[in-house]
């Protein structure tokens, strides 16, 4: 088990409005759940855990989205600096569900743009998401 409680918290609220102002550079590592543990254990002391009434485990759906062509793959798998990632992501303890663009830019920092969706298209792109994903990768 993961010791998360010792862990101050951060509500919804203030975690969703402290990311609206961060342009991050992501790192994701496969780990054993031993070593998460280890690692969780050593972590800074400011570390906060996003609390929502108490619970501290969520769960999400996520159905991503490609062209005809899988350009969105092709441009990771071929390392391009500047790709994207098109995906609906639907928080299943609260409800929420977006269509989300995360672009990557020149210089490695990801950027991630969304819009609130309806969660019954959570699998499809619908005419108002598709001219919203089209708009933002126009301005790339």
């Amino acid at each position: 088990m993961i010791a998360l409680n010792a862990f101050a918290p951060v509500t919804l609220e203030s975690l969703v409005a402290q990311a609206a102002l961060l342009t991050r550079v992501d790192r994701k590592y496969l780990l054993p759940l031993d070593t998460v543990a280890d690692v969780v254990s050593h972590a800074d002391p400011r570390v906060r855990v996003l609390d929502i009434d108490g619970s501290r485990d969520f769960a999400y759906d996520s159905v991503y989205f490609d062209t005809p062509d899988f350009l969105a793959y092709r441009l990771t798998a071929l390392r391009r600096r500047r790709r994207f990632k098109l995906r609906t992501r639907t928080y299943l303890d609260t409800g929420g569900s977006y269509l989300e663009l995360k672009t990557k830019s020149g210089r490695g920092t990801t950027v991630k743009e969304r819009m609130p969706y309806a969660p019954i298209d959570r699998a499809r792109i619908t005419p108002s998401g598709g001219a919203y994903a089209a708009d933002l990768l126009a301005q790339r």
